[in-house]
């Protein structure tokens, strides 16, 4: 036993006489499991350099599982060979978790068929990797593009009806046409086929697991090994020990035979009750037997660094030796709390020992050994003892000192004799939680970053000394210094040395990923492109689809106050699986709106109303009331009017439109004491050609209203009608008067509004601490109208569920001869002339033309989205403060955490 692991070994025992440890021991601090990882990898290229083969290393923890997906991760991105020697539970692997998703459902249907089940319990076996047997119907397992799309459907299903029984679902799969729903509907019809059946023996069930795993096996064979790629990453090392997925079925398939005597034991204690169908029975041996299991491989790798459990180290030997996870609770592990046991049990042990006639002598006791908090530390010292006794050069201590919730984590009893708090010690290293970024450094501690040209940097000089550190490492330094530009934290770096640094990154993930990254943070306009062969569209479905002509009015909105806020909505959020109906805006009221859970934009929430309320307002308008004066002026007060609409509304229409018919009924007073004739009627929509796009302009309604003639001939022509007056519903108070934004405040007197949408909030005196969702968009139902209604008498804003004045906005247009009966028409807060209109009009195509134009993109060209820095960089600070300079709606935005622009600007 070397020196190093003497003075280990004696810390650990408290027999540690010195002052601090032999060369050889290191103890390294880091804030989590991956940069303890990581930190380990750092060591290791530094000793593959100095001649160290990999079969000399070995790494060490307690449970090595718990860092497998870490280690897979890291080692394979430093292009490490190694191997993982620890067991897997069985619960982890995907063929014995589909095989117990499936006979849990299965069981569930047998005992009671019409109880509702969740989605995700019905489609698990799916997930996991089920293939039904016999049937030749799809691909299976099933494709993970046509399981997104059931998946979507399911869920958008529950969120809408709630769970349904098994059969309920397999009618709702049945309706639906499409491969990956006769892969549905086949599966619950055998879902269903097998519950119908029973489990007569153990024999049966055993046979019966093994079938479906045979079938899996044979579907899943031929598929290559699943490695992580990446720019930069290599991974074909780490597959030469790699097992394949049919591997691991096959292990559970081994030990499928084990359930038989299980089931047949338990129908022997249980002879005389009902045990039903069987398959509750099933479910407990597959659990028990089944699950309790683990699954354990070989090294079959003999130049690979050996990722161990600190239980499977007593006949190792290596010359380094890394030890994870040496935290207080963990290695030692926390004591396990007792368990009061009755003295009744050992009174049974006692008798049990000594038999029905006390076949044993009297001054033999049976010992029962119940696990105590001394025992357990030993055992776990022993373990200890095992790990670092594999050394025989040197031996790296490790810990994470925070965990998942920040909360600082003390050494372990093992090493803490050494005070391993005094970090001012040669043998103590601590990670800082923001020294993440990867550094090459030399011999005087000088980074590569701040080196000059004549400055001898790590081991083999300044010009290889980037080359030594992982490629997807340079990667991310270069990525880091090339968007710090000074005003980012952190390791300064030369121009010589960031020349140097892209001479030593991979080019075609220079161009490819990098460059492009890098462009987007560090120019004035942050752009995203979108192909035709993005992963977003799958072969049933292509980009025109999703952004073809015409474009709708709330599309057009979107993308006017912010490009990525509607490549967000478009491209992400707006469809189900490969439907696509993009006339309908999801109800923004509901907890998950859409099937992709995404929320919807303020802007939309604010200034359209759900399907439900349109389809209302339409029933109303050509069904219950479509001569509007007559019909309204029957009744004698608002009152019989809402009780006429609550007898005679839809079943699901929304209670506010109530509200709405009040001030429709107080209209209908004034127009005919005027003598004005209003009649209304539904457009089930209108598409409007604007320069070389076209705008959809949705199911809206369009009134028309004739004045009474002059009682004297007027000189100048008096026209009396019939003009058009769009009327737009919107949802949200203050939305009539935001949408046309009527809200604006002229920041001097006299000054003009402008009508551009990126203009018009920017010129408003309260725009320093206005919050409104539709900041910088005028609602382009108002451009659609402009253009499509010429000469109108106005356009009209009417929020849903306001009865009051305050609750209906827009424009008049004082058309000859009209000014004495505008007001028993509609009291909006503008009016304007007819030239006046003409003006506005025209401003307001140019607006529609310009966005039209620039949403459009060829055939096979990219789409590319921008966002001005200026935009994005005003207005709010990281953490969503208004600073007084106008907010740009990034604070508010719901897609502000998957766009994290705000966040970059800020920074820097």
């Amino acid at each position: 036993m070397s020196e190093v692991v003497d003075d280990v070994l004696a810390v650990a025992q408290n027999e540690f006489e010195s002052e601090e440890p032999v060369g050889g021991v290191e103890l390294v601090e880091a804030p989590d499991h991956r940069r303890e990882v990581e930190a380990v990898a750092a060591r290791l290229r530094e000793l593959f350099a100095d001649g160290v083969v990999p079969e000399d290393v070995v790494v060490v923890a307690r449970d090595a599982g718990a860092y497998r997906s870490v280690v897979e991760d890291v080692f394979t991105t430093n292009e490490f060979p190694y191997h993982v020697e620890t067991r897997v539970p069985m619960g982890n692997v995907p063929a014995y978790r589909f095989v117990k998703a499936t006979i849990d459902l299965i069981a569930s249907v047998s005992e009671r068929p019409d109880a509702s089940v969740g989605y995700e319990a019905v489609i698990d076996p799916l997930r996991l990797g089920l293939c039904v047997p016999g049937t030749d119907v799809g691909s299976w397992p099933v494709p993970q593009a046509e399981f997104l799309r059931l998946e979507e459907e399911f869920a958008a299903a529950e969120e809408t009806s709630g769970p349904r029984s098994v059969s309920e679902w397999a009618e709702f799969a049945g309706d639906r046409s499409g491969r990956e729903w006769e892969i549905a509907s086949v599966y619950l019809a055998w879902i269903q086929e097998e519950a119908a059946r029973s489990v007569p023996d153990g024999a049966w069930l055993s046979e019966w697991i093994q079938r479906l795993l045979g079938r899996h096996i044979e579907q899943t064979v031929g598929a290559d090994v699943q490695s992580p790629v990446g720019p930069m990453v290599d991974p074909s090392r780490s597959d030469l020990s790699a097992k394949h997925e049919s591997h691991y079925a096959e292990r559970v398939q081994d030990q499928a035979g084990r359930v038989r005597a299980y089931v047949d034991r338990a129908e022997q204690l249980t002879a005389d009750a009902d045990a039903g169908s069987g398959w509750e029975i099933a479910v407990r041996a597959v659990g028990d037997v089944m699950g309790g299991e683990s699954i354990g491989t070989r090294n079959a790798d003999a130049s690979a660094v050996r990722v161990v459990d600190a239980g499977n180290t007593y006949f190792l030997d290596a010359a380094h030796v890394f030890v994870l996870g040496l935290s207080a609770e963990t290695f030692p592990q926390s004591f396990t709390p007792p368990t009061f046991l009755h003295e009744d049990l050992f009174d049974a042990v006692y008798d049990e020992a000594h038999g029905a006639d006390d076949e044993m002598t009297e001054d033999v006791d049976p010992y029962v050994f119940y696990e105590n908090r001394q025992s357990q530390y030993g055992q776990d010292l022993d373990l200890y003892e095992a790990a670092a006794g594999v050394s025989a050069e040197s031996v790296t201590l490790l810990h994470n000192y925070l965990d998942s919730a920040s909360d600082p984590v003390a050494w372990s009893s093992f090493v803490d004799y050494l005070d391993p708090e005094a970090t001012e010690d040669a043998y103590v290293s601590r990670i800082a939680v923001d020294d993440w970024l990867p550094t090459v450094r030399g011999a005087a501690g000088a980074t590569a970053g701040t080196a000059t040209a004549n400055d001898s940097v790590a081991k083999h000089g300044a010009v290889s000394a980037w080359s030594e550190l992982a490629g997807r490492d340079r990667l991310r330094a270069y990525a880091f210094h090339a968007a710090d530009a000074g005003h980012v934290s952190g390791p300064s770096i030369s121009p010589v040395a960031f020349a140097r640094l892209a001479l030593w990154t991979d080019g075609e993930a220079f161009h490819g990923t990098i460059r492009p990254r890098v462009d987007r943070l560090t120019t004035p306009t942050f752009r995203v492109g979108v192909g035709g062969a993005d992963a977003a569209f799958s072969p049933d479905i292509d980009r025109e689809a999703v952004t073809g002509d015409p474009a709708r009015s709330f599309e057009v909105d979107l993308y006017a106050q912010c490009e990525l806020k509607y490549y967000f909505y478009q491209y992400l959020f707006n469809r189900d699986g490969d439907e696509i109906d993009r006339d309908r805006i999801p109800d923004g009221q509901q907890s998950n709106p859409t099937s992709r859970f995404g929320r919807v934009p303020r802007v939309l929430r604010e200034q359209h109303v759900t399907d439900r309320y349109r389809d209302a307002i339409r029933v109303l308008i050509e069904e219950l009331a479509p001569d509007r004066q007559a019909d309204l002026n029957a009744f004698s007060d608002p009152g019989a009017v809402v009780a006429w609409w609550r007898e005679n509304a839809p079943s699901n229409a929304p209670s506010s439109i109530a509200q709405s018919l009040i001030r429709e009924y107080e209209r209908v007073q004034s127009e005919l004491a005027a003598g004005v004739t209003r009649n209304w009627d539904w457009v089930g929509g209108r598409t409007i050609d604007v320069g070389d796009g076209s705008l959809a302009l949705g199911p809206h309604r369009v009134d028309t209203v004739t004045f009474p003639p002059a009682d004297e001939p007027d000189a100048d022509g008096r026209d009396t009608g019939p003009y058009h007056l769009p009327v737009f519903y919107v949802a949200e108070r203050g939305a009539a008067t935001h949408a046309p934004k009527l809200c604006w405040e002229p920041p001097r007197d006299g000054a003009l509004r402008p009508q551009e949408c990126h203009d018009v909030c920017r010129q408003c005196d309260d725009a320093a601490w206005c919050r409104i969702g539709s900041k910088f968009d005028l609602d382009h139902r108002l451009h659609g109208a402009a253009v499509e209604y010429t000469d109108p008498v106005g356009v009209v804003f009417v929020e849903q569920g306001v009865s009051g004045p305050s609750g209906r906005n827009g424009y008049l247009v004082t058309q000859p001869g009209t000014e004495d009966c505008l007001d028993a028409v509609e009291q909006t807060e503008r009016r304007v002339t007819p030239a006046t209109w003409q003006r506005l009009a025209e401003s307001w195509r140019a607006d529609l033309t310009e966005h039209l134009e620039a949403m459009q993109h060829d055939i096979g060209e990219t789409a590319v989205y921008n966002v001005d820095e200026a935009f994005v960089g005003e207005g709010t600070d990281r953490y969503g403060n208004n600073t007084g300079s106008g907010d740009n709606g990034c604070a508010t935005c719901v897609y502000r955490d998957l766009c994290q622009l705000p966040q970059k600007v800020n920074e820097r």
